[in-house]
């Protein structure tokens, strides 16, 4: 007797969840969070639909009513990522892109920016394990990360009175950033993610940078 394939196991799933409850967007949003997880350290091929299930704390059966393939997972935490980063630099735009800059401005920016590198910690990681999965992506995202640049140049420079040289300001902003983003990503690895922690490091480096634009 013939064995049934992969392909014609999982029709039959689907037909079978598809007479279920619509999916609601809260559970969606936590199995894309388990997956990113995964995905982070297993990489797409070492990672099967039962495992995400599993780390989603729900049936196969439910996880395939969301999406039918493994690959529908990917394309959504690429959509994902290319939208809470610009989600991200747009409100960052419109609430930091004008007005005077003071040290309280630069570290309030700080902090909301490590406490979004700290949430998009897994997806990071995600994406260095499956860079292929988010070439779509890459060219908004770089887009994107080029605007934050600019806008955190821009702060520096209404923050110093214009006083800092137009070549020296885009290099601070860019210290400032990968400072930042070196300090989360140290203590997510080592398991300290609580704010207070996020909060000192942003002080403390927001500090060392603004003696520099101050003596411009």
């Amino acid at each position: 007797m013939l064995r049934p394939s992969l392909d014609d196991c999982e029709e039959r799933t689907l037909k079978r969840v598809r007479r279920g409850r619509p999916p609601n967007t809260a559970r969606r949003e936590a199995i894309l969070d388990s997956a990113e997880r995964l995905f982070a350290f297993g990489a797409f091929s070492g990672v099967r639909m039962h495992d995400i299930a599993a780390a989603a704390n729900i049936r196969d059966t439910l996880l395939y009513r969301y999406f039918p393939k493994k690959d529908r997972i990917a394309d959504a935490l690429v959509e994902r990522a290319g939208r809470l980063t610009r989600t991200f630099v747009e409100n960052a735009r419109q609430r930091f892109g004008r007005g005077h800059v003071t040290h309280a401005t630069l570290a309030e920016l700080g902090l909301i920016y490590c406490r979004s590198l700290h949430d998009a910690y897994n997806l990071y990681h995600a994406w260095f394990a499956m860079p292929e999965r988010f070439e779509p992506c890459e060219a908004e995202i770089s887009k994107d990360g080029k605007l934050l640049l600019a806008l955190v140049t821009s702060m520096f420079q209404r923050a110093s009175g214009t006083r800092l040289e137009r070549q020296r300001a885009p290099r601070l902003a860019l210290a400032y950033l990968d400072t930042l983003c070196a300090n989360v990503m140290r203590d997510r690895r080592v398991g300290r993610v609580d704010d207070e922690t996020l909060a000192r490091h942003v002080a403390d480096t927001t500090a060392l940078f603004a003696r520099w634009f101050h003596d411009a």
